[in-house]
């Protein structure tokens, strides 16, 4: 949220560039109360650093079908399925990871 990107501000110039550009969209969004954003990019290296903050699952890629729905084949090549993350968790890493300066 709001608060907590903020408090990123002066950490170092990658914290500092978050909490500017937070600032930028809050005021785009008309700077509502509730306020929140969410930054995908930090899934995928918060998993790679932290794999306890995901709930994973190995299971056989879909077939996308011609009416736009897909299909299930076991023998086709597996894939990662994330069925849950830990918001949390992520978000504590990054900002750890930000000031700490990496």
């Amino acid at each position: 949220d709001y608060a907590e990107l903020t408090s990123l501000d002066g950490v170092n110039p990658h914290g500092t560039y978050l909490a500017e550009l937070t600032r930028e969209f809050h005021h785009r969004a008309g700077s509502p109360a509730n306020w929140k954003r969410v930054i995908w990019d930090i899934a995928a290296p918060a998993i790679l650093a932290d794999p306890a903050c995901a709930e994973m699952e190995i299971v056989p890629a879909p077939v996308f079908t011609d009416s736009f729905t897909y299909a299930f084949d076991k023998t086709r090549h597996s894939m990662i399925l994330l069925k849950k993350l830990d918001r949390d968790a992520v978000f504590k890493g990054c900002f750890d990871a930000l000031r700490r300066g990496r």
